[in-house]
């Protein structure tokens, strides 16, 4: 097939005629889909963190630092506890 300008002819050969196209094709599709399993890995692990806070968030400081868990734990669990708008399970029982 004579193409009628051959600077254009790149653009009409299928990928298997370059093995340097098709492998830097792959390594993008590889990086690519990584990318987005990173990205996925990670919101995964930010919403467990956040339903891990959000459950420990109504029970006293006292008892968290029993069970573990540091000062800023404790203050991350609080300001979850703040930013839902929960009380504490004394609080909503005095209520």
């Amino acid at each position: 097939m004579k193409l009628p300008n051959e600077k254009h002819s790149l653009l009409v050969q299928p990928f298997d005629r370059s093995a340097s196209a098709s492998l830097a094709i792959s390594d993008i599709m590889l990086r690519f889909v990584n990318a987005v399993s990173e990205k996925i890995r990670a919101y995964r692990v930010r919403q467990a963190r956040n339903r891990f806070y959000r459950d420990i968030s109504d029970y006293p400081a006292y008892i968290l630092e029993d069970i573990g868990l540091n000062p800023e734990e404790v203050a991350i669990a609080k300001a979850h506890q703040e930013k839902l708008g929960v009380g504490t399970v004394a609080e909503i029982e005095r209520r």
